[in-house]
């Protein structure tokens, strides 16, 4: 510590620099650092020396703290060897000691570094089903191929070797788990300085046979599927069901030869497959049959027919209409298929898997009349077809208006009459219509049109023709 006040002297505008000094204490400071970080590890233990005409003089023992320093004063003049004696935890003790010379009057230091140390994990699962393999023994060889240990995995599928040094290591399986064939390949691992190398090791089951039942459209796996399964003197070695993921998994209980099997009960709504399929098993292998079903189905037919004569078209009551739109829905309410009738009035939809349906004219053929109302169809068995009879209305047309006003006139006279009770008596809406008034241009002349008063907005569309132009003048 300098306690000595320094002087100084600002000035306005102006920056100003000193230099302070500190003169070190005589002794020795050790600095620990991690080699592969450079940064500090406390916790270490060394032990310190001094030489004094060939005899030892024990100083002590020194920990670094936590900045990786520690600091031994008033140490006199000589020859000082100073060694590890325990390494901070994950580091490798370096043992080599280090002779120092230690010079009086000034600050003597020495930096020392320390490796951490790696750590090795193997995972050792199946090779289909990634599941965790345990009592798998394997034997770890350094660079040297010198052993460095056995080791077998846990109920996890798991060995975890800490503290070894990084480099070059060499595994080895010794002895596979239960039903699975042993792999004797050795394997190279390079471990890295302070952090963990996994290594995963697959095994391959002995004799498994694997069925997976999957929807035939949709190649869903499907739940509930039951097979026997035959040995090839054809003696019944048990009944099977599909799991939740549409696998039956024999695992490694299956001698190599040939097998037999025969579905006996299909998922719900789908076509039992009573083919008996011959399968090979081979040793060391895993043998996976892939098995489709068909889904049961049905078809919804509908007839479309007009209900009466129609005076637009001259289609007879019961005659088929061409161009009505159907949608079809499942009990979603989702839509499902689309179908429109032929110029018989047949329209037949997909096939659709067996439950209840929704269909809707959403289109009707040309000047016919559709109520737009929902009916349901059931599908029951496989190959169901339900048929309807659809009817549609013809569209008619009928417009009313009223003409009232004068009876007679003389001439000079005006004449005034009106246009009432203009009605659309169709069973459609009629969005334009027009009146049409001739006047004898060589007895009358207009001289006015009032549109009266209208309960709603509407477009009105003026044209005249007189007796001096050919042709309309418009007003709207």
């Amino acid at each position: 510590l300098d306690p000595t006040p320094q002087i100084v002297e600002l000035k306005a505008g102006e920056s100003k620099q000193i230099e302070l000094f500190n003169t070190a204490k005589p002794g020795l400071q050790l600095r620990k650092i991690d080699k592969l970080t450079h940064q500090p590890v406390g916790g270490t233990v060394f032990s310190l020396v001094k030489l004094e005409s060939g005899a030892k003089r024990d100083m002590g023992t020194f920990t670094t703290g936590e900045n990786g320093l520690f600091y031994v004063p008033n140490l006199s003049p000589g020859d000082y060897v100073l060694t590890e004696v325990k390494a901070a935890e994950g580091y490798i003790l370096d043992s080599t000691p280090h002779s120092i010379y230690i010079e009086g009057g000034k600050l003597n230091t020495v930096e020392v570094f320390n490796i951490p140390y790696s750590s090795l994990r193997l995972l050792k699962i199946d090779a289909d089903t990634r599941k965790p393999l345990a009592s798998a023994v394997f034997k770890l060889y350094d660079e040297k191929r010198l052993e460095v240990g056995t080791y077998t995995t846990s109920i996890q599928g798991e060995i975890y070797i800490p503290e070894l040094p990084s480099g070059t290591y060499f595994l080895q399986e010794q002895k596979a788990p239960a039903g699975y064939v042993l792999d004797t390949t050795v394997r190279q691992v390079e471990l890295i300085g302070g952090k963990t190398t996994t290594v995963e090791w697959k095994n391959t089951a002995l004799g498994s046979l694997r069925i997976l039942k999957i929807d035939k459209n949709s190649k869903k796996p499907l739940y509930g599927a039951t097979f026997l399964l035959y040995d090839a003197k054809n003696n019944l070695l048990g009944e099977f069901a599909t799991d939740q993921t549409g696998l039956i998994t024999f695992g490694s209980n299956l001698q190599a030869g040939k097998y037999k099997l025969k579905a006996i009960k299909s998922p719900d709504g789908f076509v039992l497959d009573e083919t008996v399929r011959t399968i090979t098993v081979k040793e060391g292998e895993t043998t996976e049959i892939v098995i489709e079903n068909e889904p049961k189905t049905g078809r919804i037919q509908i007839t479309k027919v007009a209900s009466a004569y129609n005076d637009l078209t001259k289609d007879k009551e019961g005659a088929g209409l061409k161009g009505a739109k159907f949608e079809i829905y499942d009990n979603q309410m989702e839509l499902v298929d689309t179908i429109k009738s032929d110029r018989n009035g047949l329209c037949t939809s997909e096939y659709l898997p067996l439950g209840v349906y929704g269909v809707k004219e959403v289109s009707s053929p040309d000047y016919f009349i559709t109520d737009g109302e929902m009916f349901y169809a059931e599908l029951k068995i496989h190959d169901d077809l339900v048929k309807f009879k659809v009817v549609n209305k013809p569209v008619y047309v009928e417009t009313t208006v009223e003409k009232r006003g004068n009876v007679e006139a003389m001439a000079g006279d005006s004449i005034y009459y009106d246009f009432t009770n203009i009605e659309n008596k169709s069973n459609v809406v009629l969005e334009e219509f027009y009146l049409r008034d001739i006047l004898p241009t060589d007895a009358v002349r207009l001289e006015k049109i009032w549109t009266g008063v209208w309960n709603e907005l509407v477009k009105m569309e003026l044209q005249i023709k007189t007796n001096l132009k050919p042709g309309y003048c418009t007003e709207t």
